[in-house]
């Protein structure tokens, strides 16, 4: 008799997190590429993305999809086009909610 291997939510959201993290990332990357924004802020926010997502291989799902929120907020503040970086940002933190309620179900 083998005995099943309990999983915590936090374990189970992880796994979820590394199947399906690359393909969202993808999307939040191309959302910043097809914006107004000049290269200098396009680069800003995609480098805020690049976060190595290896961090979450023993950390919390939620703490670093907020992390990316964050820093992305900041990228706003330092920002010559406010406007625009705003509209990218809500986009991205939809989708990083979104996601955030995937990986969690």
């Amino acid at each position: 008799m083998t005995q099943e291997k309990y999983f915590t939510p936090e374990e189970k959201a992880r796994e979820r997190f590394q199947e399906k993290f690359e393909a969202r990332l993808k999307l939040w990357l191309s959302i910043v590429e097809e914006s107004n924004l000049n290269e200098k802020n396009k680069s800003r926010f995609k480098g805020i993305m690049e976060t190595p997502f290896s961090a979450v291989k023993y950390g919390n799902v939620g703490m670093f999809l907020e992390r990316i929120s964050e820093e992305l907020y900041h990228a706003i503040v330092y920002s010559y086009q406010t406007e625009e970086a705003l509209a990218v940002y809500k986009n991205i933190k939809a989708d990083i909610e979104q996601f955030e309620r995937e990986i969690y179900s």
